[in-house]
């Protein structure tokens, strides 16, 4: 697999963090109570963002990386997103309410960026060794 190929993909796994970690702040927002409490869900989604920061700072750091580090960026954002797979509903709890927006959006979305950008990173680690 071709650095350039390796590099696409790593950026998209990248692509994909960045838009998970905006995201929660917008549009797959955590519940918020009524009177302005934090939910429990709300560590959850400081989990997300966090997560996907790291994803995107990762993809981005593995265009300039090279050699050994390109195969440890590969392995990290493939942990990353493993964590944004696990981050709400395993590693921190979400509310319990089927019809609540965290378990109606946030943990779905997460589930599916995180899968995605899992499947992106795998290419990536896997073209990383072959490569060396």
């Amino acid at each position: 697999m071709t650095r350039k190929i390796q590099n696409l993909l790593s950026a998209g796994a990248g692509a994909i963090g960045l838009v998970t970690a905006v995201g929660v702040k917008t549009f797959l927002r955590p519940c918020v109570h009524a009177d302005g409490s934090a939910a429990p869900c709300a560590g959850a989604g400081q989990l997300i963002l966090v997560l996907g920061i790291l994803l995107a700072l990762a993809g981005a750091g593995m265009a300039l990386a090279r050699g050994r580090g390109r195969t440890i960026l590969a392995g990290g954002l493939l942990l990353l997103s493993l964590g944004l797979v696990l981050a709400p509903g395993t590693l921190l709890p979400v509310c319990g309410m089927a019809e609540m927006t965290c378990r109606l959006v946030t943990l779905p979305a997460a589930l599916v960026a995180g899968v995605l950008a899992g499947l992106l990173s795998l290419a990536a680690l896997i073209g990383t060794i072959r490569s060396r």
